[in-house]
């Protein structure tokens, strides 16, 4: 014996499935990601830019994300994983001024446990060459020296590392005013 479903839920079930549409039905995948030293192959912290084929961003559940006008990222201290829907995705992952940014694409199947290694280049330690960490007055972005706008790589790389918390955002204000001869607060006598 057969059993029928009566009508109406034949319809609903129909109905059910225009609306969410083939994309929705497609199981998810979970992505592992990790960051090293091209070097050392320590697991680094790292920015990553990830969004699928058709532009929405994507960031893992409990990360730091930043969302302002155009620039969608989020941050992680080290290993994580991420369910995501089959498809292509772009990535990007970038560590400060002194990593190569990494670019490519991953291409997840349906039910695909998925490892990425992803190995971050440095290019320059500045800290060996004697400049003090977050120099923000002499940064150069790219291999081919060209200088970026250090003041707005700085805002986004400590507010990164304030949320993390891995620096101290009062000491870093005061170092920032102090390297332009401002007077704070804090440094009136009584």
């Amino acid at each position: 014996m057969v059993a029928r479903l009566p009508g109406r839920a034949v319809i609903a079930l129909l109905v059910l499935a225009a609306l969410v549409g083939p994309k929705a039905l497609r199981a998810a995948s979970p992505a592992k990601l990790r960051v090293e030293d091209r070097q050392t192959g320590k697991v680094i912290p790292a920015r990553f830019y990830l969004a699928d084929a058709a532009g929405k961003n994507w960031a893992p559940a409990g990360a730091i994300t930043y969302n302002k006008n155009d620039e969608h990222n989020f941050i992680s201290s080290g290993p994580f994983s991420i369910d995501l829907p089959a498809g292509r995705y772009s990535l990007t992952c970038e560590r400060g001024p002194e990593y190569r940014p990494y670019t490519g694409s991953i291409d997840l199947k349906t039910g695909e446990d998925r490892a990425v290694k992803i190995p971050l280049e440095r290019w320059i330690d500045m800290s060996r060459l004697g400049w003090p960490p977050n120099d923000e007055f002499c940064v150069p972005a790219h291999a081919q020296h060209a200088y970026v706008d250090a003041e707005k790589i700085m805002r986004r790389d400590v507010a990164a590392l304030v949320a993390l918390g891995l620096v101290d955002f009062a000491g870093v204000v005061h170092n920032h005013f102090n390297r332009h001869n401002v007077l704070l607060e804090t440094d009136r006598g009584a």
